[in-house]
């Protein structure tokens, strides 16, 4: 009997020993306050590594099951940082998600001691990648110029183009917009240096450009240069960079209510565009989305009125020809064997994605709708609005379509239509079968607030 007992009782001391050492394996998160990891941060002299993630977030979960168990990320991350994890949206995550800006999930956050945020990535990934991530947070704490420290030595140094260039690259690293510096670090090198992949790849990699500085137009003027510079295969790469930095900067030109900025970037706009493009839906498509941006809606709904009007008269005959063209097109590609071996459901699929023109009609008509819908308060304009979306529906069964429809009849007053559409929305998105969180939680967010208004 004492013999058993004795085997009973080791076998319980190695299980409740091996336990722990088994959980050791993966990342080792802190369970204290904010603030005592922050001062066991400041006391070790190392970052802290947050994963801010929300409870409904699939790729948060993607990374807390396959990622943060493993022992290679265990290791270094148990060595190099102290661990932490928040909830975005609740607690203590709520406030630090928004002190460091947080928009998506799950992001990763690396501070020093004193809450400074020296680097940050987001999005789930394989682990080298993710670690390769974390080496550059490394990097940037033992960096004598962390970015942090960085930039706050501008204004000392903002004729000095190796700072400039240093501070560019850190901000390409850190996907921030350099459009102050870029333009800065233009007015002091030669045309020659410019035009180097050193120098044009974080500013082509910038989220913002200032527009009406000297650097857009020399980006402009030299476009064939720069594709060579940058082996780009053809200048409808740097012409589709450009229109996306243009388009950004109209949220400068709504921060400021700058009309003369507006008109600047609509000019550009016309200058890069494809030979197809409407020039009058590039002018009203921009003023539409500064209208409804600063809530001039008297003015939106003269600027809507003639939008919609043009895209309801184009021409569909041009429509139907140019997907008769790629129908043709994709038959041949099927002859040829390109779709064998995949199922016959997503031939089918691809088969409707390359009418092109019927789609990307549906999504100009589509996109008026939603800014009626987000935007106009006029019932008269909305139920207009609904036929557009119903006209949109005719060429394209995309979900989102579905979606501003529901958000127009809830406008409307049509609660239980908005109910019924948003119903259609969710089920052609899951016959997707995407695997996006967010867009999921965006659809069933709309259809709780639209089921409260029925009871």
């Amino acid at each position: 009997m004492k013999k058993t007992t004795l085997l009973l009782i080791s076998f319980l001391f190695l299980t409740l020993t091996a336990t722990p050492l088994l959980s050791q394996d993966g990342i080792k998160f802190e369970t204290g306050s904010w603030k005592e990891v922050l001062e066991k941060a400041r006391t070790q002299n190392k970052l802290v590594f947050i994963d801010v993630y929300t409870e409904w977030c699939g790729p948060c979960k993607q990374m807390v099951k396959n990622i943060f168990p493993l022992k290679v990320v265990g290791d270094m991350f148990n060595e190099k940082f102290i661990n932490y994890k928040i909830d975005a949206e609740k607690g203590e995550g709520i406030e630090i998600g928004n002190k460091y800006n947080v928009k998506g999930y799950p992001t990763y956050l690396f501070v020093n001691g004193d809450g400074v945020l020296f680097y940050s990535f987001s999005a789930a990934m394989p682990a080298d990648q993710f670690m390769a991530e974390a080496d550059k947070a490394l990097a940037e704490f033992n960096d004598p110029e962390p970015f942090p420290i960085l930039k706050n030595r501008y204004e000392a140094n903002k004729n000095n183009q190796e700072y400039l260039l240093k501070l560019m690259q850190k901000q390409h690293m850190r996907d921030i917009s350099n459009a102050e510096v870029a333009e800065q670090y233009f007015s002091l090198v030669s045309k020659e240096r410019m035009l180097t992949k050193e120098i044009l790849t974080p500013i082509l990699s910038s989220k913002t450009l200032n527009t009406d500085g000297a650097l857009f137009e020399f980006l402009i003027d030299n476009r064939d240069i720069i594709t060579e510079k940058m082996g780009y295969p053809n200048i409808m790469y740097i012409n589709s960079k450009i229109e996306q930095l243009v388009r950004q900067d109209i949220n400068r030109a709504i921060e400021f209510k700058d009309e003369v900025l507006l008109s600047k970037i609509t000019g550009i706009l016309l200058k890069i565009k494809s030979s197809k493009s409407n020039d009058e839906w590039i002018k009203d498509g921009v003023l539409s989305k500064y209208y409804a941006a600063i809530n001039d809606e008297p003015k939106l709904i003269e600027v809507i009125k003639r939008y919609s009007k043009s895209v309801l008269n184009y021409d569909k005959k041009i429509i139907a020809r140019e997907d008769s063209i790629s129908i043709v097109k994709f038959n041949e590609s099927e002859k040829t064997g390109a779709f064998q071996g995949m199922p016959k459901e997503e031939v089918e699929i691809y088969r409707k994605m390359s009418k092109s023109a019927s789609i990307n009609y549906a999504y100009q008509v589509r996109d008026i709708a939603a800014i009626a819908a987000n935007s106009i308060t006029d019932n008269a304009i909305l139920n207009q609005a609904l036929s557009w979306i119903n006209l949109a529906l005719e060429y394209s069964d995309n979900f989102t379509i579905d979606e501003i429809k529901a958000e127009v009849l809830f406008k409307l007053g049509r609660v239980e239509e908005a109910v019924a559409s948003q119903e259609v929305a969710i089920s052609k998105f899951e016959s997707l079968k995407m695997n996006n969180e967010p867009i999921i939680k965006r659809l069933q967010d709309k259809l709780t607030r639209y089921k409260k208004k029925l009871n």
